[in-house]
């Protein structure tokens, strides 16, 4: 039989073992959810709402990925082109002489536009945050997210490139001003009428759907049904000439970039808060508990946690 080693240290180690037991244990129950006799439900993790990881969903809108750097990079590019080949002129010309529909449905898009895109996640998340899932939270954060956003990033490039409206002249059968831009910030006001780069209707409709597309990649309708109507929306606006074309391209990439990285990153967050736990009575909570060990050396602390 070997004999047992004494370390002059060993009966002091024993004590200080048993008393981070003793705290430890203190501290989870302290920390436990209530049972069910005491009528309370157990914690839920905190739901996302539209200002969680703001700043870094901001950072990666402009640099998350080689995709967004190249799309930004896009669309001084894609503007600058269309403007100098002189396609803003003919397809705005070309729409004006033949109209797909007439002034009230312009006007209806027009109207509707700066506040449809809000709606549907607006309703999901007031419905989530207060009654419903944190998912369902997460997705109209996402959104309302993305919406402001891109709006505040739109608004910067209309105040800075101070771009007109399309003028369609009927007598000579063109779209003038296409090549107008004013980037004296000095001279920009809220009368001017110089908003049009980029569109806003249209990129707050794209950033809507991109939003919803990110949060719910699975879910294989969603770009099928809301890109086609966000590209109508911006149709709209060349039909009623409230943009150039040039206008409404930029505005549907801006609103791409920004929804679909936000959407994507609300979808990792909310992925986040699910991670490394089990659920009580169908509520998430991660569960622990620290047991000792005793071997040769002496004794140790094991902490276990249910994943």
């Amino acid at each position: 039989m070997r004999p047992e080693k004494y370390h002059p240290l060993s009966k002091s180690g024993k004590i200080i073992c048993l008393l981070l037991i003793l705290s430890i244990t203190a501290v989870k129950a302290a920390d436990a959810p209530p049972t069910a006799a005491s009528g309370e439900k157990a914690a839920a993790p905190a739901k996302l709402h539209f200002f969680s990881g703001l700043w870094s969903n901001l950072a990666d809108t402009f640099w998350g990925s080689p995709a967004n750097i190249a799309a930004w990079v896009s669309v001084p590019v894609t503007t600058s082109i269309i403007v100098n080949t002189n396609i803003d002129e003919r397809v705005n010309t070309a729409i004006s002489r033949n109209p797909a529909w007439g002034r009230s449905t312009d006007t209806f898009f027009l109207q509707t536009g700066n506040f449809a895109a809000a709606v549907p996640h607006s309703i999901l998340f007031v419905y989530g945050y207060f009654w419903g899932s944190g998912e369902t939270a997460a997705a109209g954060a996402a959104g309302l997210q993305a919406l402001g956003v891109n709006g505040a990033i739109v608004f910067g490039l209309k105040w800075a490139s101070g771009r007109p409206r399309p003028v369609y002249d009927a007598t000579t059968g063109t779209t003038q001003r296409d090549k107008e831009f004013n980037f004296n910030i000095a001279e920009q006001s809220i009368d001017s009428g110089r908003w049009r780069w980029p569109s806003g209707h249209t990129s707050s409709m794209f950033a809507m759907a991109a939003a919803f597309h990110g949060f719910y990649p699975d879910k294989t309708w969603i770009p099928f049904v809301l890109y086609p109507l966000s590209g109508l929306m911006g149709f709209a606006m060349i039909n009623g000439n409230y943009h150039w074309t040039s206008d409404v391209l930029a505005g549907a990439t801006i609103g791409t970039v920004v929804g679909f990285t936000i959407g994507r990153n609300f979808r990792r967050m909310y992925a986040g808060t699910q991670k490394s736990v089990t659920k009580i009575d169908g509520k998430p909570v991660l569960d622990w508990y620290v047991t000792p060990r005793q071997s040769e050396q002496g004794m140790a602390l094991a902490l276990t946690a249910l994943f």
